[in-house]
Formats: C-alpha cells, sequence, structure tokens
C-alpha cells in the first residue's frame, strides 16, 4: 500500500491504524463481556455446562464477525470484474 515515493498515502495508514485499535479495544471489551456472563450465567443463574459453552461459542464468534467486517465491506464496495 505504502509503495509510493511520497508519503500521499500516510493518512489513509493512519486511518487504517486507527480503526483497528477501535476494533480491536471493541473485541476485547465483548470477549470480556462474554465471558463474565459466562461465568456468573454458571454461578448465579445455575446455567449448565452446555448452555455456557454455547454462550462462549457465541461470544467468540461475535468478536471474530467484528474483525472480519472490514473484509466484509471492502469485498461489498469492490466491483466485480466481467468475464
Amino acid at each position: 500500500m505504502l509503495l509510493t515515493p511520497n508519503l500521499l498515502l500516510l493518512p489513509r495508514l493512519i486511518h487504517m491504524a486507527r480503526d483497528l485499535s477501535r476494533r480491536m479495544d471493541f473485541s476485547e471489551h465483548m470477549n470480556t463481556a462474554f465471558g463474565v456472563a459466562c461465568v456468573s450465567g454458571v454461578l448465579i443463574l445455575g446455567m449448565g455446562v452446555d448452555a455456557a459453552i454455547l454462550l462462549y461459542c457465541g461470544g467468540q464468534i461475535s468478536s471474530l464477525l467484528n474483525a472480519m467486517s472490514p473484509l466484509l465491506a471492502f469485498r461489498k464496495h469492490t466491483p466485480k470484474k466481467s468475464a
């Protein structure tokens, strides 16, 4: 991406870095929230182990989707090449 001899693409790189940082922070908070919900559900609500595993896996899937959302947005806005 930054193969040009000048710094014209530097603002775009800074924007991408800030977006990545926000996305990573959100994923960390989301994982923590699902982990706390999982542990408190087992200890306080008497949730079974299978439900706790499903809740934890749901948190992991939502975190994965959060991480993959830039790729999905890029694919949506990229024009398809005609054969």
